[in-house]
């Protein structure tokens, strides 16, 4: 068995983070929390904890002009299984020099790193995804094949890789963590 988050379940709770970028795609995050929220209510118990983050704890609008609340500051997360970095549209402006230092800081830490839609963009950009298979939305795929040849892109719906979780966009992030769930707790 890997290393990381593929193990048998444990009785304390996973706990996820979601680094929102500015014009990252809510539906992208939505279906990613909704498995995990459905997870607690066939469990009949929270097993799954999630926060929504950004590198300040302000808001971050969504694409959409909507964003979620409460959100936290990337400094107050605490202990969590993955970080998941939501991307979306113009996600080459929204990745900072502070962002990829925080993100860094994460991997050192062994701290699982996952994407949803463009995210992947960032850890690319981070040096993180360098060596691992993953996926990225279709549109970003030939321009980020040239831009980073030691991530081994490919079309999938989502690609996991030791402690990395990938997912393009749109409805893509809910195949990952039904998959995610299914390798932890069998639900």
């Amino acid at each position: 068995m890997q290393r990381g988050w593929h193990t048998e379940a444990r009785m304390e709770k996973t706990r996820y983070g979601f680094l929102t970028l500015p014009n990252y795609s809510l539906i992208a995050v939505a279906n990613a929390l909704e498995p995990l929220r459905m997870a607690n209510r066939i469990a009949g118990r929270d097993i799954y904890e999630w926060s929504i983050v950004s590198l300040d704890g302000r808001p971050i609008a969504a694409s959409s002009g909507l964003d979620l609340v409460p959100t936290i500051a990337f400094d107050k997360l605490g202990k969590v299984e993955i970080l998941f970095v939501c991307g979306g549209i113009n996600v080459r402006e929204a990745v900072s020099p502070p962002l990829l230092a925080a993100l860094r800081r994460l991997a050192e830490r062994r701290v699982g790193l996952g994407a949803l839609c463009t995210g992947g963009y960032a850890l690319a950009r981070a040096g993180l995804l360098d060596n691992y298979r993953a996926t990225i939305h279709w549109e970003n795929l030939p321009s980020l094949r040239e831009e980073f040849p030691r991530v081994q892109l490919n079309n999938q719906v989502f690609s996991i890789d030791r402690d990395r979780c990938t997912a393009s966009g749109g409805t893509a992030p809910l195949d990952l963590m039904l998959n995610l769930i299914r390798l932890k707790h069998g639900l």
